[in-house]
């Protein structure tokens, strides 16, 4: 039996509460809290939570974490095909090309990237 299809997680909505804390402490940054979506949070919440997720991946390394945990979690959850998207271009701590190598590297061939420009 095939597994599950997953053609729009996000990179910077996808992050682990520890892992978020983790980068929050790496930055000198309070803990963020709460950083899950929920259905009908509502646009503004979302774009908040969103704002807070953005601002812990702004470095390479970060990235490429967060998109290595996206490819465990989904497989965890029986996704066998998985699509990763994020925005290059708001992760200012890095040059644009530094920013999409590192989610390439995390996802290591077990996801496509999609690049959006907003």
């Amino acid at each position: 039996m095939p597994g599950l299809c997953d053609l729009h997680r996000h990179l910077d909505g996808s992050l682990r509460p520890d892992t978020a804390a983790a980068l929050a402490r790496s930055l000198g940054e309070p803990d963020p809290g709460d950083l899950r979506f929920v259905p009908g949070m509502g646009l503004d919440a979302a774009l908040a939570c969103f704002a807070r997720t953005l601002a812990l991946l702004q470095q390479p390394g970060a990235v490429e974490r967060v998109a290595a945990e996206i490819c465990e979690d989904a497989a965890a959850e029986g996704v066998s095909c998985l699509e990763i998207r994020f925005a290059p271009q708001l992760h200012r701590g890095a040059p644009l090309a530094a920013i999409v190598d590192a989610a390439l590297a995390g996802i290591d061939g077990r996801a496509g990237l999609v690049l959006c420009a907003l």
